[in-house]
This record gives C-alpha cells, sequence and structure tokens, in this order.
C-alpha cells in the first residue's frame, strides 16, 4: 500500500500545486478562450479559428505536450445595434510521463459585448464557459512492489492496487473584459477571469471516501498596442498575465515590437498586411521566452522557445521548449461587417 499513498501524493502535487495541470502556454495571448471566457467572438471579423501546440522538458525523458483548438464567432451585431453575442468552442488536450497523466476537455463559451459609446470603440464583455474535461493515466505503464516475485521484475503478477485509470468531471469558468480602441493605432485590453468555480473533485483511487477538490483560478491579464511612429509602422506591443491557483502564483509579462512590412493598399490586388513581430517575455522565477511572430493579411503564426531559469535547469541544462500559435480571423461576406474585418493580424 505504500506505493498507493506515493501515488496519491505524486498525483495531488500535479493536480494542485502545479496549477492543476491547467493548460499553459507561453503565448498565453495567442490562446483567448484558454486565457478569459469572455474574449469569445471580440476580435476583427466574424469568425476565428485558433491552434496551439507546446513540447517541453524532453530533456527529462518522455516530453509534456499540449494540444488546443478554438473557434469563435460574433452572432446578432446587426439586431443588437452595434452590441453583440459571442459564441466558440474550446478543446484541449495534454499528456505528460511514461504514465501518459492527461487531459482532454471540451468547453463551449457565451459572451455578451456591450458597446460604451457611439463610435462602438468603447465595450465590455461578460462570458461564461461550460464543459466536460477526463483526466485519465495509465498505470498499466507504472510497476509495483508485488510485481517483484523476488527474483525479477513479473508484469504478469497482480499488483493489488485499486486505481481508476480515468475519470470525468464538470468544469464552469466566467470572466470580464473591457476594451478600448481609440484609433487603428492604439488599443487597450484588460480581463479578469475565474475558472473551476465549481471546484471539481480530482481522485483516481476506486471507491475512495476521499477527494481533493481542485482551486479556483483567477487570471488577470491585458494586451495592448500602441505605433511608436508617425507612419503606424512600428507598433509596441505588451502583454502582462497574472494568475494563481491555490497556492501557486505565476507572473507573465513582456513584449513584441512589431514592423509593418507592406501596408494595405487598395490599388493593388493585395489588400491586407504583412507584418513581422520579435518579442521577449518573461516567466517571473521560471523561464524567458525569445518570440517571433508573421503576419500575412488574417492569418498570424507565432513561434516561442522556453529558456528554463529556475532551479530545474541543472536537471534541463536551460532547455525548456517550444511552443507553436495559429490564428486566422475573417468575415462570413463581404456585405457583412465590412467596417470591422481590416487585413491586419495586428487586429485580432
Amino acid at each position: 500500500m505504500k506505493n498507493l499513498y506515493l501515488v496519491c501524493f505524486i498525483l495531488f502535487v500535479m493536480t494542485s500545486v502545479i496549477p492543476a495541470q491547467d493548460i499553459h502556454y507561453s503565448q498565453f495571448y495567442a490562446s483567448p478562450l484558454n486565457l478569459n471566457p469572455a474574449a469569445a467572438g471580440v476580435f476583427y471579423g466574424d469568425y476565428r479559428i485558433a491552434t496551439n501546440y507546446r513540447n517541453q522538458w524532453s530533456a527529462l525523458g518522455t516530453p509534456y505536450s499540449q494540444f488546443s483548438f478554438s473557434a469563435d464567432m460574433k452572432l446578432f451585431k446587426r439586431q443588437l445595434d452595434g452590441n453583440y453575442i459571442g459564441v466558440g468552442l474550446l478543446v484541449n488536450h495534454d499528456q505528460a510521463g511514461d504514465a501518459k497523466y492527461g487531459l482532454l476537455q471540451v468547453n463551449a463559451a457565451l459572451s455578451f459585448n456591450k458597446t460604451l459609446n457611439a463610435d462602438q470603440n468603447h465595450f465590455i464583455s461578460v462570458g461564461g464557459q461550460y464543459g466536460y474535461a477526463q483526466r485519465s493515466v495509465n498505470f498499466n505503464a507504472m510497476t509495483w512492489d508485488n510485481e517483484w516475485d523476488g527474483n525479477e521484475f513479473n508484469p504478469n503478477l497482480v499488483s493489488y492496487e485499486t486505481l481508476s485509470q480515468s475519470f470525468w468531471y464538470s468544469d464552469l469558468s466566467a470572466g470580464i473584459m473591457w476594451h478600448y480602441n481609440p484609433s487603428q493605432m492604439t488599443k487597450f485590453t484588460f480581463g479578469f477571469g475565474l475558472l473551476h468555480i465549481n471546484e471539481p473533485y480530482i481522485n483516481f483511487i476506486s471507491n475512495s471516501s476521499t477527494q481533493d477538490a481542485m482551486y479556483k483560478r483567477y487570471t488577470l491579464n491585458t494586451t495592448d498596442f500602441f505605433a511608436l511612429s508617425d507612419a503606424a509602422n512600428i507598433y509596441l506591443v505588451p502583454s502582462i498575465l497574472y494568475t494563481w491557483q491555490g497556492p501557486s502564483r505565476e507572473f507573465d509579462f513582456g513584449s513584441f515590437l512589431m514592423y509593418i512590412m507592406t501596408d494595405r493598399s487598395r490599388y493593388t490586388k493585395f489588400r491586407g498586411e504583412i507584418d513581422l513581430s520579435f518579442g521577449l517575455f518573461m516567466r517571473s522565477k521560471d523561464a524567458v521566452m525569445p518570440t517571433i511572430r508573421f503576419g500575412v493579411r488574417n492569418l498570424a503564426l507565432g513561434i516561442s522557445y522556453d529558456i528554463n531559469t529556475s532551479k530545474l535547469s541543472e536537471a534541463t541544462g536551460g532547455n525548456g521548449g517550444f511552443e507553436f500559435s495559429l490564428i486566422y480571423a475573417n468575415r462570413i461576406t463581404k456585405s457583412h461587417f465590412r467596417r470591422g474585418a481590416p487585413k491586419a493580424t495586428r487586429f485580432l
């Protein structure tokens, strides 16, 4: 039974101390529905698709990988006189270690966006997200004392450990965001999110009378951009995320320097911008994340790499992990929402 207690302790650490294995991206600003449910539908255009992939800690053995897909869109903008409803779908999947400790999550998001002025460039959004998640682990990949026959390891022996390979739970989150876009050269955004409101229970022990509740997670974030040149072809794009969950804290901050390589032109066949951004972000007491982002019209690709700076670097040699993001947004028709869909990735 001592192995059972050890496994329970490890799983408790994985699900509580390390932000409950919540989906975690260095490019947090490029995974909108993971950042805040109120972000559903908040972009220029009619619909948006975003994907994210992260692979890290390969220097320690089997790497930790995660993947996200989200799709969201606006509804009833004409009918609600500048206000609108945002709806979205979010799918997350991650897996860690030889035992394949993982998460599969499917959430639906709903938001209401209220304009605060006649120009419709100052508004707030409130949103909620609800879905189901599965935690799983392959206990067959583990070894136990009872599988030692006195001479060698024998996987055919019964371990006598009563553990569940997986379980499902519901998850509820909510958030609010403030947005102000005084011009196409300036943008301000601030958000507050509350995740795991229902504090779902986490337990791999079959027929157990005790269960561990997941901590609520709180997030504060901002992403802004400012033109640094009169020609409006150089921008500063800072982003900040502060999140806390139980005893855990995380502070991410940094900025892009964006250069508009090719501006929009109504006199040529190519009417979209091409931009290139170089960024440097930091996760306090953990990592430095150099990042590059390339945008063409309504499509943006981001690539970053975590350079570990914590005590874990003694084991990893400073190696962290690669991360990729891809975002695409567009209009449904040319006539619908024409003023709100400039061909530029800085408006995503």
